[in-house]
């Protein structure tokens, strides 16, 4: 795990550290029987924005499965529609349908490692059920990961055959998420869910604190928002906002839990919207969801997908939200500029989430680091992080 990077000027008191590039590093501040402050590091490299300029598309692409181990789909398909806006090419519906299968799963790979490693890791055995489903997806639909040739013409083989394909994938969904949600529903108690004792009485214990306010629900779903994103991309600090993003001025939340948020399900109108438990079941509820996610992918009607209004964005949907990518093109269609903004950096603004559900919350000191610890797993960070409490 990297170290600590120097902490912020508010408590110059306090002894700095050195964060090695490439991770987060998070400090929490109590003070007598409170949470006063979070302070929020991440010194993830803007590794496109150096080594894509200058690259055609085509070597842009080759690197991308190199850089982006997690969500590594969700990348190149996140490229792939940016730089079919900036050349003005739309898609046709069976490579929107294939690229949208891919997607999903892929973000229930991601999610399902997440729900074993961090909250049932008896199951971790069988991970190779998930897995194995997601590679035979990416190796039958890995032709549509590339920029349509402007001709029109496609692999019209694995296109003709796109339909049994997504038939013969989603049988075998059910065979490979099975092991993980057994029969379990949405009102299962979480020790159902295979959560252990232990865990599930800190969960409790956790829903008894008054956590502050979570940051607002990104939503790029609209022209203006993504205007409002793409703007400070063409200042000159324009990597200084992709490491700290906004949105009208404010961080924002994305990930499972945002998504569920938006459907404002009953949970909300009953007062618990705050609790950790309920973030746990959001992520739990994908999961079970996974064959009606895959279900309305199958039946959804595509049409020809045209790119964003804005030249050169594309916004992809993964497991951890919503990746947005922006590319500028030379004349001779080589990178001119490349930004990515992660929802790792979304979710760890150092304004965000994190900070405004933590600070001012009362709970005893040695709930401190397994409460936010907690939380931090929950948001999901895609680099390996740092927790350091100080007692002020």
């Amino acid at each position: 795990m990297n170290m600590a990077a120097a902490l912020s000027d508010s408590h110059p008191q306090l002894k700095s550290t050195r964060l090695n590039a490439g991770g987060l590093n998070i400090q929490v501040v109590y003070t007598r029987d409170r949470i006063s402050d979070v302070l929020t590091d991440n010194s993830r490299p803007m590794i496109a924005s150096r080594l894509f300029v200058g690259k055609s598309i085509e070597q842009v692409l080759a690197l991308i499965p190199s850089l982006f181990y997690v969500c590594g789909v969700g990348q190149l398909v996140a490229a792939l529609q940016a730089f079919e806006s900036a050349l003005n090419q739309s898609v046709t519906a069976e490579v929107a349908r294939a690229r949208a299968t891919l997607l999903m799963a892929e973000s229930l790979r991601e999610q399902v490692f997440s729900w074993v490693i961090n909250w049932t890791p008896q199951n971790k055995s069988k991970l190779c059920h998930i897995v194995d489903w997601f590679n035979t997806c990416k190796r039958r639909l890995d032709w549509c990961l590339a920029v349509e040739p402007q001709s029109g013409e496609w692999l019209k083989g694995p296109v003709g055959a796109l339909s049994q394909v997504l038939t013969e994938l989603r049988l075998h969904l059910c065979e490979a998420v099975q092991p993980f949600v057994l029969d379990c529903k949405s009102t299962s108690s979480l020790a159902r869910l295979g959560i252990s004792p232990e865990l599930c009485g800190l969960l409790a214990t956790c829903d008894e604190y008054p956590f502050g306010n979570a940051a607002n629900t990104l939503l790029l779903g609209n022209q203006e928002a993504v205007n409002d994103v793409n703007c400070p991309l063409d200042a000159m600090l324009s990597d200084a906002f992709c490491l700290q993003p906004t949105l009208a001025g404010l961080p924002q939340e994305t990930g499972c839990w945002a998504r569920r948020r938006i459907i404002n399900d009953s949970n909300f109108a009953q007062g618990k919207a705050s609790t950790l438990t309920a973030r746990v079941c959001s992520l739990f509820d994908e999961i079970r969801l996974a064959e009606a996610r895959f279900e309305s992918i199958v039946s959804q009607r595509y049409e020809k997908v045209e790119t964003l209004n804005h030249k050169g964005s594309a916004i992809v949907e993964t497991a951890r939200g919503t990746l947005f990518h922006r590319v500028q093109l030379s004349e001779n269609n080589t990178v001119k500029s490349y930004r990515i903004i992660a929802p790792t950096e979304w979710n760890f603004h150092p304004d965000g989430t994190l900070k405004t559900m933590l600070v001012g919350t009362r709970l005893p000191r040695e709930h401190v680091k397994p409460v936010t610890e907690l939380l931090i797993k929950l948001l999901d960070p895609c680099v390996p992080w740092q927790l350091e409490v100080i007692h002020a």
